[in-house]
Order: C-alpha cells, then sequence, then structure tokens
C-alpha cells in the first residue's frame, strides 16, 4: 500500500512544495537459501536442518518520505528529504 501526499504553492513569486509518502508492503513466503558458498555447512545459516535445503521468511517494509521544495529562481531549485525505512524480518 502506497500514499502520497503534494502541495504547491506559489508565495512571492516562488515556488514551495511538500510531498508525503509513505509505502507499507509485506512479502510472504520467501525461500532462503542461507549465507556463504556451501550454507549447509556455514555457522551463519539459520536452517542448518537436514530437512530442507532452504528455510522460508516473511519480510514486512516500511517507508516513510518528506521533500520540501524550494525554487527561489528560474535557474535554481533547493530541495530537503528526509527518509526512513524499516525492515521487519521474521524466519520460520
Amino acid at each position: 500500500m502506497q500514499v502520497q501526499l503534494n502541495y504547491s504553492r506559489i508565495i512571492n513569486d516562488k515556488v514551495w512544495q511538500i510531498s508525503l509518502l509513505s509505502l507499507s508492503d509485506r512479502f510472504n513466503d520467501q525461500r532462503f537459501f542461507g549465507f556463504g558458498a556451501n550454507p549447509q555447512t556455514d555457522s551463519r545459516n539459520k536452517f542448518n536442518t537436514d530437512a530442507l535445503d532452504f528455510g522460508r521468511y516473511f519480510q514486512k517494509r516500511i517507508k516513510f518520505q518528506a521533500v520540501l521544495g524550494f525554487r527561489p529562481s528560474e535557474e535554481i531549485e533547493l530541495f530537503w528529504v528526509k527518509s526512513h525505512i524499516n525492515r521487519l524480518r521474521f524466519y520460520i
């Protein structure tokens, strides 16, 4: 799901713009084969089992972004951007 809001306004012959973005998505039942050249023997691999060659995981991503734009003249545009991304992973 994505929501985006934009607002522009001209003040004293200068253009101002504010943009807000929110994004949330999910990935279910993704396969993960592990770390390293040989995932079955790599100690970092959480899926060291004899039953499966891969593990499954669920991932949820949340992103927020804010942009403030200002055009003082026809040749110059200035932007300030702030964003935050959060990823939540659950291994099965």
